[in-house]
C-alpha cells in the first residue's frame, strides 16, 4: 500500500526588519512536500532565501541532500561515489552548498554548485579519511593534506 506524501516538516523562515530600533520579525513558510517524498528535513537557509537539507524518496530509504529554491522548486542533488546518503548542512549566498556524504562514523565532505555538481573536498589528514563540513563562507576552498611538522631543537645556523 503507498502512503500518501508526507507534507514537508520543515519550514522557512525569513527575517525582515522594519527598521534598525524594531525588533525583527519572522514569516513561515511550509515548503511543501518534495516529489515522491516519505521524509524531508531543512539544515540551514542562505541570506537569498536558499534552503538546504535532505529528503527521503521511501520509507527506509537513503536520505540524499537536497536544495529548496523558490523559483525551482526541491531538487535532490545526489551522494559521492560510493555513498548512499548525503546531508546539506550549509549554503552561501552564492548558492554554494557544504555537506557530507556516507555513514555518520565516516563522514565524506562535499561542496556543490549548480554549475560544478557535487564534488568530495578530501580530508584534512590522509591517516583519518573522516571529513565534515558543516558551514560555508563566500567562497570553496578545498582542503589540502596537513603541512609536514616543524622542525625540533634549535633553528639551523
Amino acid at each position: 500500500m503507498n502512503r500518501p506524501l508526507a507534507p514537508l516538516a520543515a519550514a522557512l523562515l525569513a527575517l525582515s526588519a522594519a527598521g534598525a530600533a524594531a525588533a525583527p520579525t519572522y514569516r513561515i513558510k511550509e515548503l511543501g512536500p518534495t516529489p515522491h517524498g516519505w521524509a524531508s528535513q531543512a539544515l540551514a537557509i542562505s541570506d537569498r532565501n536558499v534552503v538546504v537539507g535532505w529528503v527521503q524518496a521511501e520509507r527506509n530509504g537513503p536520505q540524499v541532500a537536497a536544495v529548496w529554491q523558490a523559483d525551482g522548486g526541491v531538487q535532490a542533488i545526489g551522494t559521492l561515489a560510493g555513498t548512499s546518503t548525503s546531508f546539506a548542512t550549509a549554503v552561501n549566498a552564492a548558492g554554494q552548498v557544504a555537506g557530507y556524504a556516507g555513514t555518520y562514523d565516516q563522514p565524506l565532505a562535499f561542496v556543490w554548485d549548480a554549475a560544478g555538481g557535487m564534488q568530495a573536498l578530501g580530508a584534512l589528514d590522509p591517516a583519518h579519511p573522516a571529513s565534515m563540513a558543516n558551514g560555508i563562507a563566500r567562497s570553496v576552498a578545498a582542503s589540502f593534506p596537513p603541512a609536514p611538522p616543524a622542525p625540533k631543537g634549535p633553528p639551523a645556523a
